[in-house]
């Protein structure tokens, strides 16, 4: 654990490989692998976090003094994932009783769901019945009439607008059953759309939606405007757009409801895919049985309520 005894230089170290690790992963990348050993995700970035963890306990036990020198490496480690792993006790999402009415049409009432990270919900039901607006509900993207939603611990309606942009821009992503495609803009631009808003540099975010667009296939095409895209790749674009911004949450409305069966087929293994190599949640509506019984449970919507 203490390849460099020299604290200085660890020090050194540490202030150059700040922006080398912010380059390799991303401006906000970084932090997540070192937040990775509590989370069981260490992957590609097992490099870094050695590397890190032992600058770290050099420069600490140098002059944080004789208490830290006394305590071992892999305690401090241990107490470190315990720190970092606190949260993820934490169910993601938490909705209780919503409910939610248009005038004198009442859509939703009574509806409770715990979400668990990583885990895969699908919502099945008639048209009418309610998903499309308990999912605007869930993303926040409307407000109920009454009940409790809860994100990570945090009560998302207590929330101003403002925060509410940023919560949706930062920790989730959405896809629909109609692509919702910039027809004016590539693909590359198409994904890197959300990046932009955030205020992400143009360089890093064009990185990041070439790597993304990568993941689902599309290199080759990124250059191609959406009306020379088949609706396969235009929604494979969709969700590179939605997933570029690294959410923990991704909401899917009907996400191969207008394609063919075979390439629906491949959006789902695209989607199941991406879902077990970052650990994301998903909620999915769909009218596809296969689909959801692809998902780790499934829950029926009937008259407003889960039957």
């Amino acid at each position: 654990m203490e390849a460099v005894s020299n604290p200085v230089v660890a020090t050194i170290l540490l202030l150059v490989m700040i922006p080398l690790a912010t380059t390799e992963l991303g401006t906000d990348g970084w932090v997540t692998a070192l937040m990775e050993p509590a989370m069981g995700k260490i992957g590609p970035h097992a490099g870094w976090i050695i590397v890190y963890t032992s600058l770290i306990m050099t420069v600490l036990r140098f002059f944080a003094g004789p208490i830290v020198h006394k305590l071992s490496p892999i305690g401090l480690l241990a107490a470190y994932c315990f720190f970092c792993s606190m949260p993820e006790s934490l169910p993601l999402l938490v909705a209780a009783d919503l409910a939610k009415s248009y005038g004198s049409l009442k859509v939703l009432s009574g509806v409770s769901l715990t979400l668990g990270r990583g885990e895969s919900v699908a919502i099945l039901g008639a048209s009418g019945s309610g998903k499309t607006t308990l999912l605007s509900l869930l993303a926040a993207l409307d407000k109920p009439d009454g009940g409790r939603l809860e994100y990570a611990g945090e009560n998302l309606l207590a929330k101003s607008e403002p925060e509410l942009a940023h919560w949706r821009g930062t920790e989730i992503g959405v896809v629909f059953q109609e692509y919702h495609l910039v027809p004016a803009l590539p693909a590359w631009e198409n994904v890197t759309l959300p990046l932009d808003i955030a205020g992400l540099a143009a360089g890093e975010a064009r990185r990041r939606a070439a790597a993304m667009l990568d993941r689902v296939g599309l290199r080759e095409r990124s250059h191609h405007f959406p009306h020379q895209l088949s609706g396969g790749e235009q929604q494979r674009v969709a969700i590179a757009r939605a997933l570029v911004t690294r959410p923990k949450l991704l909401f899917a409305d009907e996400p191969t409801g207008n394609l063919d069966e075979k390439t629906a087929r491949e959006i789902e293994d695209l989607l199941f895919q991406l879902a077990a190599d970052t650990g994301l949640t998903m909620v999915v509506v769909t009218h596809n049985q296969t689909l959801a019984d692809r998902c780790h449970r499934s829950l029926g919507l009937h008259l407003g309520r889960f039957a």
